[in-house]
């Protein structure tokens, strides 16, 4: 189990005087939080029985934590509710903060992948949340990575359009100019052969895995290509863009099959279902997010709800009718797709499914069965479900949020509660000069450790470098009357 430290200045000498102390200091071991799941996971194994009826056991409290490991995981149960990750565990930083644009489970599930807008890839453990180690990936900022079905590569694409191998150890072993503009998403072949890049250039580009050259070029967009998806198990892409389409195509003839219209904004996020491929999940900077199914070409879900622009949606890797959203004000969204969750006063309408005329029905809204309303303070780029981890591209943060019991009520982060606010603008705010006759402007005043130059412990006040000088007439004239004064100018 991995451990804490917690620091205990315990260094007091045997001899030279009653209680000298000799400055030592000494680290006293602490438990650290663990998520270790490979226990339930071997026990579900172990004893798991066929449920000829569908029948399910219902999950009681133990009589002591020792009966954790009997368990049983999410994948055991058959709603989609029980797998509902709604519970903060932990955030991790890095030491230099850098915007995190993609994170990835790496594939045994244990360790957790980033990657930032420096180049780097930052792996984190998983199960104990600390960080475990850093590398130089690329020379720019990291757009797009995704691991192959066969989980034996992984390959990253950058700003500049530089394409990258790497084996699960982080061997590079490849590198190639994909394209001259940022590359924005990948996706793989069913069976890894092929992958497929979207650029900002408004095309996509199939490349043979094995020997990195370009096969084909899909050209139909009018803006930029902001994200692409590979079906998983048969030749369909997936294409959305700037120009608020969502394109079909054939990766063998480079021909659009379809375009779906039904997007008012620059579509984020396309992503076919994991487990069928039968629908299809599309979000857009519209608030909106929809699901179609391919069998009709249509709509059949439209994911409301939002109180910002979506920026970013995925499946469950089992549940298919398990949604997850995350918001540009920094929210994460849990949809059921068979409960509509119609807030008081709101009609509830039919999926097309249960209407006599399917084709023309219109898409049935669903709300939001869960919602984690502060789960970072700005924009989401990409959240991953498997419990879930999300990174953010601007506040440099990785959270990790647990599956628990859909009911629990959600509490809000600290800087959030009552009072906080005030506080937060108590503090960016300058105290006024004596000096001054007029009321000064609020600014921002950063943080300082105790025992600073700047710190307000090791002075009564004073000014931050970013803050205005002082206001009074005194205070501005008075470099000018000195220089004045010594020109003789003035007496």
């Amino acid at each position: 189990m991995d451990r804490d430290t917690l620091g205990v200045y315990t260094g007091y000498a045997a001899t030279g005087g009653a209680g000298a102390y000799d400055g030592s200091y000494k680290r006293q071991p602490g438990k650290r939080p663990i998520t270790d799941y490979g226990s339930s996971m071997v026990q579900w194994m172990r004893n798991r029985q066929p449920r000829y009826k569908g029948g399910g056991r219902l999950q009681v409290e133990r009589p002591s934590p020792s009966y954790v490991i009997n368990m049983l995981p999410p994948g055991a149960r058959g709603r989609a509710a029980d797998a509902v990750p709604c519970r903060h565990l932990h955030s991790s930083l890095n030491k230099i903060k850098h915007p995190v644009n993609i994170v990835r489970w790496t594939p045994e599930g244990r360790r957790l992948l980033t990657g930032s807008s420096s180049g780097e890839f930052t792996l984190w453990n998983g199960m104990g949340f600390n960080f475990e180690t850093i590398m130089q990936a690329h020379d720019s900022a990291i757009r797009a990575a995704t691991y192959s079905h066969g989980e034996d590569w992984l390959v990253s694409a950058d700003q500049d359009g530089v394409v990258k191998y790497w084996q699960p150890n982080f061997n590079n072993v490849k590198a190639i100019q994909a394209h001259h503009e940022p590359i924005r998403d990948l996706a793989f072949s069913p069976n890894d052969n092929k992958f497929v890049t979207a650029c900002d250039d408004a095309t996509l580009k199939i490349f043979d895995f094995a020997g990195g050259v370009q096969e084909s070029m899909l050209t139909g967009h009018q803006w930029d290509a902001k994200t692409v998806d590979w079906h998983p198990t048969k030749g369909l892409l997936v294409s959305g863009s700037k120009d608020h389409q969502v394109k079909l195509w054939d990766p063998r003839t480079s021909r659009c099959l379809t375009t779906l219209h039904g997007h008012k904004n620059t579509v984020a996020k396309t992503l076919f279902e994991p487990t069928r491929g039968q629908l299809l999940a599309t979000c857009a900077r519209d608030q909106a997010a929809r699901v179609f199914d391919l069998r009709m070409m249509r709509d059949i879900c439209l994911l409301r709800g939002f109180e910002k622009d979506v920026t970013t949606l995925t499946w469950h890797p089992f549940h298919i009718d398990l949604l997850t959203t995350g918001g540009n004000d920094g929210s994460i969204y849990h949809y059921l797709l068979d409960e509509p969750n119609t807030p008081p006063g709101t009609a509830t309408n039919l999926p097309p499914y249960d209407t006599s005329n399917p084709e023309n029905a219109p898409a049935q809204t669903i709300y939001p069965a869960h919602r984690i309303q502060y789960a970072h303070e700005y924009a989401h780029p990409a959240p991953t479900i498997a419990s879930l981890a999300s990174g953010r591209a601007h506040d440099q943060a990785k959270s990790l949020v647990s599956t628990t019991d859909t009911t629990s009520e959600t509490r809000p982060p600290k800087q959030w509660a009552p009072g906080t606010g005030a506080a937060a603008a108590k503090r960016c705010t300058r105290p006024k000069s004596k000096s001054s006759k007029t009321k000064p402007k609020a600014s921002w005043t950063r943080k300082c450790p105790p025992g600073s130059p700047f710190s307000r412990a090791s002075q009564a006040y004073q000014r931050s470098p970013w803050q205005p000088a002082a206001t009074s007439a005194t205070a501005r004239t008075a470099p000018a009357r000195a220089a004045l004064k010594s020109s003789h100018l003035l007496p």
